[in-house]
């Protein structure tokens, strides 16, 4: 499948994330940037330091009024989104208030993020086929399995099962657009992940083979 970018121009990405100017070095193309020398944020009063001294140094966001907010974090692979009202700090009114933000990771940075219930695993005894699909996926595992989830590119969950005695098991994708969709299975204190595609076409008992780049047909 051809990779497809949400956004192809990459020279204007890097200007977006990169300061795109000399007077406020905190500024790409429409975004703000994080851990510059300096930075302007009313009427380009340069003040020295970092634009928003609690958050990670390659942090650029989009800087609303009212507080709204989008912070992207590449070294945490985080986005953080604040929308409504103002936050209401006394004294902090303008065009780009920060104030708010750097509050904000005050808190994030105190994050404690502690161990759930069930880890990702990766096993490759877990199979599911045929793949793509017309409509319905079968999958087997060795083990104990408690349960599935089938997500939609959107996460948005369209189908799922529990209390599995059987293997293989089969996986419905009847009605379902077709596309691509991830198949979350829940077996122990684990769960694994499979990216499954629903084809438009009936693909029936056909087996694929390659050989020296030539597909062929039995």
């Amino acid at each position: 499948m051809e990779r497809r970018y949400a956004l192809d121009d990459q020279n204007y990405l890097y200007n977006m994330s990169h300061p795109s100017q000399t007077l406020n070095p905190a500024y790409g193309y429409l975004w703000w940037l994080n851990g510059q020398s300096s930075y302007g944020c009313q009427d380009f009063n340069s003040t020295p330091g970092k634009l928003i001294p609690n958050a990670p140094d390659d942090m650029f966001a989009a800087l609303g009024k009212n507080d709204q907010k989008i912070h992207i974090v590449p070294s945490k692979g985080w986005v953080i989104v604040r929308q409504g009202n103002d936050a209401g700090l006394p004294g902090l009114a303008g065009l780009v208030p920060i104030a708010f933000d750097n509050l904000l990771w005050g808190y994030l940075n105190n994050l404690q993020c502690g161990s759930v219930s069930t880890s990702e695993v990766e096993d490759a005894s877990l199979r599911v086929w045929p793949n793509p699909s017309a409509d319905v996926w079968m999958v087997d595992y060795p083990g104990l399995v408690s349960g599935w989830v089938l997500y939609d590119a959107q996460g948005r969950q369209v189908r799922a099962a529990e209390g599995l005695s059987e293997m293989p098991f089969r996986v419905d994708g009847a009605g379902l657009e077709p596309g691509v969709y991830w198949l979350k299975v829940v077996a122990g204190e684990g769960v694994m992940w499979r990216r499954v595609v629903k084809d438009k076409v009936v693909i029936g008992t056909l087996v694929y083979r390659k050989f020296n780049g030539i597909i062929t047909e039995e």
